[in-house]
């Protein structure tokens, strides 16, 4: 009998999706904190995001990955879930984490260059003790 690893069973507990879903996701570190992301790689989804979604798991988020660094701004349009959002810099530290407000149209910008941008749900960076200045790794980027 084949055995499957501890992080794959710990991806299907925690971000059950359709198996085709499933592969989009991708296990990251933050603070040695694990956490599963789903990718949004390109304008159609940075546009959309999590909007529509009725929850989130816990461990589980959406990185945005950006091909350049650029001032970025976010909303919560569509979007009811309250969540957490980092702003990344392409060395991947922490400059900045805003709490966001569901159906919020309100754009929040970030203050420096960033790259990458992690959504989680609200209260996630603080329950894990994750702030403005730690790294995040992700091991599929170089």
């Amino acid at each position: 009998m084949r055995k499957f690893s501890f992080a794959f069973l710990i991806l299907l507990s925690f971000c059950t999706r359709k198996p085709k879903e499933i592969q989009r996701y991708k296990l990251i570190y933050i603070k040695g904190k694990p956490l599963y992301v789903e990718l949004a790689t390109n304008p159609e989804e940075w546009e959309k995001g999590l909007m529509g979604r009725d929850s989130l798991p816990d461990s589980c988020g959406m990185l945005f990955i950006f091909p350049y660094s650029d001032v970025r701004s976010f909303w919560m349009k569509n979007t009811t879930l309250p969540l957490s959002l980092a702003y990344i810099d392409s060395t991947f530290v922490i400059r900045e984490i805003h709490e966001l407000k569901p159906l919020d149209e309100t754009p929040v910008f970030s203050k420096s260059r960033v790259q990458y941008v992690i959504e989680v749900n609200r209260g996630w960076f603080e329950r894990n003790r994750i702030k403005e200045g730690d790294t995040v790794f992700i091991p599929f980027i170089k």
